[in-house]
């Protein structure tokens, strides 16, 4: 199974991605490679964990990474945007 970190790191200790892309929550599974999650506004995210159970409602605040990188985010209530970093 292929590492989801590089190998090679980044100088600057305090940067854990090279890429922010916007997402759209759905079915889709997150990208392998994903290093965080990011919602522009405070508000709720249902989301799926690895393990493929999912979460109704989970809390998020805008600009603040969430504290695991789930499987699938498959709704948000208040975010308009949701980046992940890569």
């Amino acid at each position: 199974m292929a590492d989801k970190f590089a190998i090679d790191r980044e100088t600057n200790p305090y940067q854990f991605g090279s890429k922010i892309m916007e997402w759209t929550p759905g079915a889709t599974a997150l990208p392998p490679e994903t290093r965080a999650v990011i919602f522009n506004n405070d508000g709720t995210a249902d989301l799926t964990n690895q393990d493929e159970t999912t979460v109704s409602a989970f809390p998020v605040v805008g600009l603040a990474c969430l504290p695991v990188i789930p499987l699938k985010i498959t709704a948000m209530s208040g975010p308009t945007k949701c980046y992940l970093v890569i």
